[in-house]
């Protein structure tokens, strides 16, 4: 990681910056001294406004160190008077971890206002800091904040028993994890585009010479660019939060009922970018009437062959140019979205 510190960080909404003194009375009065918002948090509720000036006298030592961050939530339409925080709680540099807890005021509950500073946040932690896991975690007994991480894109994975204490004391913990992996996927664009585009051209040269390496033949006599190019077809490319091109695919009608996938490819094989294409051809196949989709693959090509039975797809017999073939696997999925 590539640590930047508590840098100050903006959304439509909102501004997140480091704390300073002069927010003491805001913190105390806006969720400190609150027992209902402190009531699953690991520290007490603020008793008065002395506890709470020692502990952000504390807090402005930490903000000299790259590792230490922690944001105010401002909303700025109610001035630069803070109304929550936001914070790395725990770290793991070994594997690149961080757990983000957030605390806001009663009065901006259910607003929109954490999930959009999470989200923030993340696109920070992620795009420019370099970490590869986000971790949150909750109470069971308090499900809102699992519907914050949730919307954040953060995925439950599972409730570990007496994990944890809070101010109810020992309690059971959901956990919730990001990967930087999961989220750049999200990031990811497919488009419709012809098949002719630059784009295109480079992903299925790179695709045949990687098909060569592998089967032994590029795969280029069974697929040319005019055969999307009629109703019923589809050419799309996929795009990473770059702009760049990362993957395609495409299919073509073999009857009315069945639609052939081809050229499917993918850049980066550890992102799950091919298995986006695939559900986005599976999708637009659907749509346009089809209820099965065929395909073929080399049965030396292990990893495809695996690929397609991973998504639901069982082996057939194969058809047309490949009945009689025995380097060739036919397979077959029936459309349900």
């Amino acid at each position: 990681m590539k640590h930047l510190g508590t840098l100050q960080l903006e959304t439509k909404r909102l501004l997140l910056r480091r704390f300073n003194i002069s927010d003491t009375q805001a913190i105390f009065d806006n969720w400190a001294k609150d027992d209902e918002v402190t009531k699953y948090l690991m520290w007490p509720a603020h008793t008065s406004i002395e506890v709470t000036k020692s502990l952000q006298e504390r807090r402005m030592e930490h903000y000299i160190n790259d590792k230490f961050y922690q944001w105010a939530i401002i909303l700025r339409e109610n001035g630069d008077e803070p109304i929550g925080i936001i914070s790395m709680v725990d770290m793991e540099e070994e594997i690149d971890m961080m757990q983000i807890g957030y605390t806001i005021g009663r009065k901006w509950w259910n607003q929109g206002i954490t999930s959009e500073a999470f989200k923030e946040v993340i696109r920070f932690l992620i795009e420019e800091v370099g970490v590869k896991r986000i971790e949150s975690r909750h109470d069971p007994r308090n499900p809102n904040s699992g519907k914050v991480m949730l919307k954040c894109g953060l995925q439950y994975e599972g409730t570990l028993r007496k994990a944890d204490r809070n101010n109810q004391g020992i309690c059971d913990t959901c956990m919730y994890g990001l990967l930087a992996e999961d989220y750049y996927r999200g990031l990811m664009k497919i488009v419709k585009k012809d098949p002719n585009h630059s784009d295109s051209i480079l992903l299925m040269e790179e695709l045949s010479k990687t098909l060569a390496k592998i089967t032994g033949d590029s795969g280029e006599n069974s697929f040319e660019p005019k055969d999307v190019c009629v109703p019923r077809l589809l050419f799309v490319v996929a795009y990473d939060h770059e702009e760049k091109a990362i993957g395609c695919g495409a299919f073509r009608p073999i009857n009315k009922e069945v639609a052939e996938v081809k050229r499917m490819f993918s850049k980066d094989k550890s992102k799950g970018v091919g298995g986006e294409i695939l559900s986005y051809l599976e999708k637009e196949a659907y749509n346009m009437g089809y209820s099965k989709l065929w395909l073929e693959t080399r049965i030396i090509n292990e990893r495809a062959v695996e690929f397609y039975k991973k998504r639901g797809y069982h082996q057939i017999s194969n058809y047309g140019k490949y009945a009689g073939n025995e380097k060739a696997i036919c397979f077959e999925k029936i459309i349900k979205i």
